[in-house]
C-alpha cells in the first residue's frame, strides 16, 4: 500500500473558529473556517493527503458516553475532534478511509496539536471501542 510522501501536520484550523450551532442545542457547533490536516496515512487511491473540513460543518466535536470526562471544548483538541467528525461522517470522501485509519488520524492529529500522548492515546482507545456506533458506513 503506497502512501503519499506528505509531511503530516496542519494547514489550517489547528485552532478553529466555531460558534455553537443554535442556542436549543449547546453541544453542536459551527466551523467558521476551513479546518485542514495533512496526513501521511491515507493511500494513493485517495483523492488526497489533504482532509479538509469545510467551513460551515457542524460537529459535536465528541460523541463520548456521559461518563467520560470531556476535555474536547479546549481548543487543542476542537481541531482534531473536527477532522475525526469529518471523517467519520464523509468516508466515501476519502477512499481506503477506514473507521481504524480515521481514528488513528485523530490520534495523530491531536499529538500534532500539542495533546500530550498519554492523553491522545486515552482518546483514540476511547473512539476505537466506543466510536462503531457513530462511524457512516457502521
Amino acid at each position: 500500500m503506497d502512501t503519499y510522501n506528505t509531511k503530516r501536520g496542519w494547514i489550517s484550523g489547528a485552532f478553529p473558529a466555531m460558534r455553537p450551532l443554535d442556542v436549543n442545542k449547546p453541544h453542536l457547533f459551527i466551523t467558521l473556517e476551513k479546518v485542514q490536516y495533512a496526513t501521511d496515512r491515507l493511500t494513493r487511491a485517495t483523492y488526497s493527503p489533504i482532509i479538509t473540513a469545510e467551513k460551515g460543518f457542524v460537529t459535536d466535536l465528541a460523541s463520548v458516553p456521559s461518563f467520560l470526562p470531556l476535555a474536547l471544548h479546549s481548543n487543542r483538541l476542537s481541531g482534531p475532534a473536527i477532522i475525526h467528525d469529518w471523517l467519520y461522517g464523509k468516508p466515501s470522501c476519502y477512499q481506503g478511509t477506514t473507521r481504524k485509519i480515521a481514528d488513528l488520524i485523530f490520534r495523530d492529529a491531536m499529538i500534532d496539536n500539542g495533546v500530550r500522548k498519554i492523553t491522545a492515546y486515552t482518546y483514540y482507545s476511547f473512539v476505537r471501542v466506543f466510536g462503531w456506533r457513530y462511524y457512516a458506513d457502521a
